[in-house]
């Protein structure tokens, strides 16, 4: 299963895309998505709505 990268939550509701930095992969939970909690890049460190 895949984690949000966001709040750690594991399920089949996760949206995968590339950090718009660096490309590397980025797991968002459709939550998190809807009500905007930042993400971090763990590569790069860009941090995102």
């Amino acid at each position: 299963m895949v984690k949000c990268n966001s709040c750690n939550y594991e399920g089949t509701n996760i949206i995968v895309f590339e950090c718009p930095k660096c490309s590397e992969k980025i797991n968002r939970c459709n939550r998190c998505r809807k009500i905007s909690i930042e993400y971090k890049c763990e590569k790069c460190g860009f941090i995102g709505p």
